[in-house]
């Protein structure tokens, strides 16, 4: 279990409850993970898997869900979205372009920390990639903890979901109770199905009326 252990390695104590019954601890899933790791360059990097779990789970206001990490060596970090590279990917050049066009905010950096910071749980459909294939760990069925994951937070409380794309609006079934805000995915291959969305304004126009504090949707 020094794998899992690793994966669990920097996740806050309030998700503890979801992941004991999570296959996290199922013995074949590490084992084909681990292999994936071993015998391929994936991403993010193993302990930032779980990365977006580092926030505490009653601090969580909004979920936005995507498809899998980025395939390009360098630049996924664990946060949907969210990138280590100094150079801004095609699909968050089109959430940044999409927030400037909504609230007239211009981002430079792609690191999205300060939105996880603020409870924007940053989530991906898979949540590993191998090397230049999006959509390549199918096969170790994350969706048998991500359909379950949807399925907690969902009943928790009545957070506000960001589904972008079909791989993430293939879960909207598995939302009774929270609010749903639906997108195309921001790649270049489906922007025009993105664009013009007001996702950001609409997200904080749902937390104020919830009174809660809106999104400082700036990066540094």
């Amino acid at each position: 279990m020094i794998s899992t252990l690793k994966l669990l390695a920097n996740v806050h104590s309030s998700w503890h409850e979801f992941l004991s019954n999570s296959i996290i601890y199922d013995e074949t899933f590490i084992n084909n993970l681990n292999e994936a790791y071993q015998s391929n360059t994936c991403f993010p990097d193993y302990q930032d898997i779980l990365r977006f779990m580092q926030y505490p789970l009653n601090e969580i206001k909004v979920i936005i869900l995507g498809q899998d990490p980025y395939h390009t060596k360098g630049v996924a970090d664990g946060l949907a979205f969210s990138s280590k590279a100094t150079k801004i990917p095609p699909s968050l050049r089109n959430i940044f372009k999409e927030l400037n066009n909504d609230l007239g905010i211009n981002n430079t950096s792609p690191n999205l920390e300060s939105w996880a910071q603020q409870g924007v749980c940053l989530l991906n459909t898979y949540l590993s990639v191998k090397e230049g294939l999006p959509k390549s760990h199918h096969y170790l069925r994350w969706d048998l903890f991500i359909k379950p994951l949807i399925k907690y937070l969902d009943h928790y409380q009545s957070f506000i979901f960001v589904l972008w794309g079909n791989s993430a609006q293939d879960y909207e079934r598995f939302i009774n109770n929270g609010y749903l805000i639906r997108g195309g995915h921001p790649s270049p291959l489906s922007q025009r199905y993105f664009m013009n969305g007001h996702y950001f304004s609409k997200i904080n126009a749902l937390l104020l009326k919830q009174h809660l504090s809106p999104i400082d949707w700036r990066t540094y």
